[in-house]
């Protein structure tokens, strides 16, 4: 049986105090619940949307906020709170045209109604896109200053490269008895292709070492001499004849120093 009128208006008001006791204490999704059975006792009521697309502010539910005050306006065109509260979940949409467009069409209607529910938010919409700019030009000085600190920071000297009787290497030009810094090639500008310049590494014209196209294969040998050093250093020598090829038991003289 469809419930007669006294029926309906107690329900509504029994909703409608239950949706706003748990508005106020903070407990938002039931309070959409009473206002959602509210709607579907009265659907041509705008106040259930209304109230409810507020719960769902609270809840961070944009999306849902932003249908329910769109169904708001539609069933009171000049209720002011619907555009309100249609600003609000399209500004936190990241729909700011939009949700000034809202907030300008509400303030029409509160004219009449003595209420500055959207002249607020159009205020809070203003100092948000504020607070925007700001922090994007904040960020933006920050990574300028982190940029020319990065290209002022001084380079790190390369690590020196050893032959395989210890002597330092030089990177540059491969020859021994001084370091990059001070070498000759350091100082020679990189030559076209047409330059009659002569590598010594390649045996080419049109370049120096410092530019030729071997000079990687050049470097990874420069590394693999000096890994072999280090290894050769590091591995204990027979105590007998100081060889680095085995130790003091597998040494062939060893039957000399027996006791």
């Amino acid at each position: 049986m469809p419930l007669s009128k006294e029926q309906i208006d107690f329900y509504k008001g029994q909703f409608q105090k239950k949706g706003k006791d748990c508005f106020v204490s903070g407990q938002y999704e039931q309070a959409a619940r009473f206002y959602t059975k509210g709607l579907n006792i009265d659907p041509t009521d705008h106040m259930w949307l209304s109230n409810r697309s507020a719960a769902h502010l609270k809840l961070s539910n944009y999306v849902d906020a932003e249908k329910d005050a769109r169904m708001c306006i539609d069933l009171c065109k000049n209720y002011s709170k619907g555009y309100g509260r249609l600003g609000y979940a399209l500004m936190h949409q990241e729909r700011y045209n939009d949700s000034k467009k809202a907030f300008l069409a509400g303030m029409e209607k509160e004219k009449n109604e003595g209420e500055n529910y959207c002249s607020n938010g159009l205020k809070a919409l203003r100092e948000f896109l504020c607070e925007i700019e700001s922090r994007n030009k904040t960020e933006k000085e920050m990574d300028k200053k982190e940029s020319i600190d990065a290209k002022s920071c001084p380079k790190a000297a390369p690590l020196p490269i050893f032959s395989d009787e210890g002597s330092e290497i030089c990177s540059l030009c491969g020859l021994c008895g001084h370091r990059a810094d001070n070498c000759d090639q350091s100082k020679l500008k990189a030559p076209s292709s047409s330059s009659y310049e002569y590598c010594n590494h390649c045996n080419q014209l049109g370049h120096s070492s410092l530019y030729c196209p071997m000079k990687d294969k050049r470097d990874a040998y420069l590394r693999k001499s000096r890994d072999k050093v280090h290894r050769a250093s590091s591995r204990q020598s027979c105590s007998i004849c100081n060889s680095l090829d085995h130790q003091r038991e597998r040494c062939p003289n060893r039957h000399l120093y027996r006791t």
